[in-house]
């Protein structure tokens, strides 16, 4: 309660308590003296004043102050506190004390900031820290202490009494240092910048890696950057009249009953772009994959498991609803390559390109020279084999090297005719030219220049006798000088 020593005592009351009795004290009054109805209505009028001082310091309309020389007088409970001459900034270090106790002070404008001082004159602020009132928004509760002699800051000022956060909820201005304590009571995140449960973050694959218990969709991202793909471990699927159904990427395919063979052309489960590799579940039962009879298309050939190490990479293509083979090694799909090294070719009756043997520091090396000017020929013959893939494509390989290093190209022309039974071994040849070849431009380097054609325009068919011709032909630009030398001849036939 506010300390009014000061209010005047000889005020006479609007209504006397006894009526007919003077119960004022004036300055000629003996107070010692007094009759008890004076003494009384002394007192009531001091608790009128007193009634009235406590009304201006609570619900009085803030009125403003003006900072004087760093100080202020309050007039009541509520102010405003402005700069002197309206400075852009000032200082109050002393709040002069009269009938108050208690006061509650904000900016006037917020154009213009007021610096609470701490501890400078008769004021204290909390951590011993000035404090900036620049929003009138901000009020600070401060008090006085009689004991210190001192007005004390109760605490940092909001639109009440300090910036604090409404139960409603609001913005913070700093941040929130929670020690060891917890936050609960979360709601589920919807933004990204929501804060996230314990039971929300469990959810999520760690960067470090997991197990996921659903399946990732990608949408129209990639995943880039594996270094490995592994596959979980494969699950034993019985054909059941000729199908079986995957629910993962790798199989083990068994036949029905456990009969000696069985074959398998259909298979469900299928999803768009997804790749499946099978293999029989044992070496004693063998398991046919047939081609185009349900789902499955295999290059216009069926394909034997019949041992556990050969196996079907498969892939589902959703446009045509089948599922199509990508290889089967070992499984009777990919290829033989046809060899052919240095020495191990037929010789024409003319031009023939000469063997040669180069002595270098290591060894020797056997090579067939092909000059730049004439044509030159090696030879040579092999027989189509009997799995041919029609729809696949030849790849003719070469090695060698320039006799002399140079910046240079060089071109291949490969010369083949193919014999059917009871056709004419006097069949004109037709020829695939590989296009131009740049040599490597050091010494004794090893080139490979490989060129293909498909099955289709090569015409040949299993069991053909094709007779080949391999020569030296000048490129389009930048014929190599001087001879090139031969190492190695390579024929990679598709197979089914």
């Amino acid at each position: 309660m506010a300390d009014y020593s000061s209010t005047t005592a000889n005020v006479p009351l609007t209504t006397p308590r006894n009526p007919g009795v003077s119960e004022v004290f004036d300055d000629t009054t003996d107070r010692d003296s007094a009759t008890p109805e004076q003494h009384a209505g002394a007192h009531h009028n001091a608790d009128l004043n007193e009634m009235t001082a406590l009304f201006n310091h609570l619900f009085k309309t803030a009125t403003e102050l003006t900072i004087a020389a760093g100080s202020i007088t309050p007039t009541q409970g509520l102010h405003t506190v402005d700069t002197q001459s309206d400075d852009p900034s000032d200082e109050l270090d002393t709040i002069v004390a009269t009938n108050s106790r208690r006061i509650v002070l904000r900016a006037a404008n917020t154009a213009r900031t007021v610096i609470i001082k701490h501890d400078t004159g008769n004021i204290l602020c909390p951590k011993a820290q000035d404090i900036t009132i620049d929003a009138t928004d901000q009020a600070y509760e401060i008090v006085y202490d009689t004991a210190l002699a001192k007005w004390i800051v109760l605490g940092a000022g909001n639109s009440v009494l300090g910036t604090f956060l409404p139960l409603a909820g609001g913005t913070m201005s700093g941040a929130i240092a929670m020690g060891t304590s917890k936050i609960t009571g979360l709601g589920t995140p919807t933004v990204g910048t929501d804060a996230a449960t314990k039971a929300y973050a469990d959810l999520m694959l760690p960067l470090a890696g997991g197990t996921m218990a659903g399946a990732i969709n990608m949408g129209t991202q990639d995943m880039s950057v594996l270094r490995s793909l592994t596959f979980a471990g494969p699950i034993e699927l019985t054909i059941v009249s000729g199908e079986i159904t995957v629910v993962r990427s790798l199989h083990l395919v068994d036949t029905e009953s456990d009969d000696p063979s069985d074959e398998l052309h259909t298979i469900n489960g299928e999803t768009t772009g997804r790749v499946l590799m099978i293999r029989a579940a044992s070496s004693g039962r063998t398991v046919v994959v047939k081609h185009a009879m349900g789902n499955i298309l295999l290059d216009d050939a069926d394909i034997v498991l019949d041992n556990i190490w050969k196996y079907v990479l498969l892939v589902y293509d959703a446009v045509i609803g089948s599922w199509v083979l990508v290889g089967g090694a070992g499984a009777g799909g990919g290829s033989d390559p046809l060899s052919y090294a240095a020495g191990e070719f037929n010789y024409p009756v003319a031009n023939a390109a000469p063997l040669d043997v180069d002595v270098l520091t290591n060894g020797i090396i056997f090579r067939h020279l092909f000059d730049d000017t004439t044509p030159e020929f090696v030879e040579g013959i092999f027989v189509v084999p009997d799995n041919i893939s029609a729809v696949g494509t030849v790849t003719i390989t070469t090695e060698g090297y320039a006799v002399t290093a140079d910046t240079a190209n060089i071109e291949w022309t490969f010369d083949h005719s193919a014999v059917a039974d009871s056709e004419s071994w006097d069949t004109a040849y037709t020829s695939v030219v590989s296009g131009d070849f740049a040599c490597d431009t050091t010494q004794d380097d090893r080139d490979t220049f490989a060129f293909t054609e498909t099955v289709a325009t090569l015409d040949w068919v299993a069991g053909d006798v094709v007779r080949f011709k391999l020569s030296r032909t000048a490129p389009s630009t930048d014929n190599l000088p001087g001879d090139y030398g031969l190492t190695h001849l390579t024929i990679d036939i598709p197979r089914s």
